[in-house]
């Protein structure tokens, strides 16, 4: 099997993840949305504690433990995954703590997710290259990257659109639910692309250490 070939089907089995904990979320909505209305009741959601937060810090732990032979490889796509996970925690308190969802209309609902999104890709692509994280390193991981980003936009359209949530903040709840979700696949990504990027590196260093040479690989 070529390179190619394994890089594809890698590639199928991660967005068949994905997707399937997509269906299995709007399952889930389902589900509440009947049980609320066959006992005429609405669920107050807790956007403020919702388990995003506390699962980014769990993401903040486990990246430091990703094992790297090369040391300059592995500080980099810590350093970078680090910066990732503050910004969307940081962005995402301050909108649940900032905004009245219940107020938003379906589309003003979408579009403010699909504008954070790309808000966030911005700063957090600003922040790494102020830490001198190499930019062909971010255009490689953009390219992994972007099959995660364009179902995480589809399923925020899903969600926004979906008429089984009783409220606005029971959507945003879910596409918090899904995002949580998603950056699982974002270490992936940042996991492959450190591990492809080699000869193309092999002129940089990071921290002072070179981020490629024949005896790590």
């Amino acid at each position: 099997m070529n390179f190619d070939k394994f890089m594809d089907i890698a590639i199928n089995k991660w967005l068949w993840f994905l997707s399937i904990l997509c269906l299995l979320f709007l399952v889930s909505a389902k589900y509440w949305s009947d049980l609320q209305k066959d006992k005429k009741i609405k669920i107050k959601v807790d956007l403020i504690n919702h388990t995003f937060f506390n699962k980014m810090d769990i993401y903040y732990r486990m990246v430091k433990n990703i094992k790297v032979k090369n040391e300059a490889k592995r500080d980099l796509i810590i350093d970078f995954l680090q910066i990732k996970i503050d910004v969307f925690k940081d962005w995402l308190k301050e909108l649940v703590l900032k905004t009245n969802f219940d107020n938003l209309t379906d589309s003003e609902l979408c579009h403010l997710f699909l504008t954070l999104i790309t808000d966030l890709i911005q700063e957090y692509e600003s922040l790494a290259i102020k830490m001198w994280i190499p930019k062909y390193f971010l255009n490689k991981f953009n390219n992994w990257h972007q099959d995660t980003i364009d179902i995480t936009i589809e399923n925020i359209q899903e969600i926004s659109q979906n008429d089984i949530y009783w409220t606005q903040e029971q959507k945003a709840y879910f596409i918090l639910n899904m995002m949580k979700n998603a950056f699982y696949l974002t270490v992936k990504d940042a996991e492959t692309t450190i591990g492809n990027i080699n000869w193309w590196l092999s002129k940089y260093t990071y921290k002072n250490k070179l981020i490629w040479d024949y005896e790590q690989k």
